[in-house]
Parts: structure tokens; sequence; C-alpha cells
């Protein structure tokens, strides 16, 4: 019997560190999903601020950035 209670033993922790695993993959996986996100909006956000600032100073602009 040793041995079965052995190998339910094995089973039991290899089971637990495929659970661990999983959720370690699983919120690795929505943790960048949240970074893309971010990166999204931080994108948006400053178009935004560039046509802001492009309308504000649309007049007095230097030669070196007027393309």
């Amino acid at each position: 019997m040793a041995f079965f209670d052995t190998l339910k033993q094995n089973l039991m922790t290899a089971s637990q560190v495929t659970m661990d695993k999983s959720k370690n993959t699983a919120e690795i996986l929505k943790l960048k999903d949240q970074i893309r996100q971010d990166k999204r909006e931080i994108r948006s956000a400053t178009y935004k601020i560039g046509e802001i600032y492009r309308e504000l100073h649309s007049e007095n602009h230097e030669e070196a950035y007027e393309d």
C-alpha cells in the first residue's frame, strides 16, 4: 500500500504544481493585456496633447518643427 500512497501523493503534488502554473500563466496574460491597454491609452492621450498643442501654437512655430 505504501506504493499507492506515494503514487497518490506524487499525483496530488503534480496536480497542485500544474494548477499553480496555470494560475500564474493566467495572471501574466491578464497583466500583459492590461499593459497593452494602458499603452493604447497613453498613445491616444499623447496624440490628443499634440493636437491641442498644434492648435494653440500654430501661429508661432519654430522653423525646425515646421514639417
